[in-house]
């Protein structure tokens, strides 16, 4: 029987999500304020596709690992940008 990976009450991806918030706090203590408010949304989608390029070029499972964590947490931090602010994309 294969894990049903989509199931926000398992053990694994509760950890994952917690995992998200550490590092996210974590990261969060080098900084003097929020960075989140100064930078456009569009900066927030390249570094998104940074991070998923950065991930594609990794050299171990544990880096694969540390920038989808990297790249799912500017995912958070732009749909917060997002629910905070009133923004329209260019089309």
């Amino acid at each position: 029987m294969s894990a049903n990976l989509t199931d926000l009450r398992t053990p694994s991806l509760q950890r994952v999500i917690a995992e998200l918030d550490e590092l996210l706090e974590y990261k969060n203590e080098g900084y003097k304020d929020s960075v989140i408010s100064r930078l456009p949304v569009e900066d927030w989608l390249s570094q998104i596709v940074i991070k998923a390029h950065r991930a594609q070029m990794s050299k171990s499972k544990e880096k694969l690992r540390e920038e989808l964590l990297d790249c799912a947490n500017y995912c958070i931090l732009t749909i917060n940008k997002l629910d905070i602010e009133d923004y329209s994309p260019v089309i």
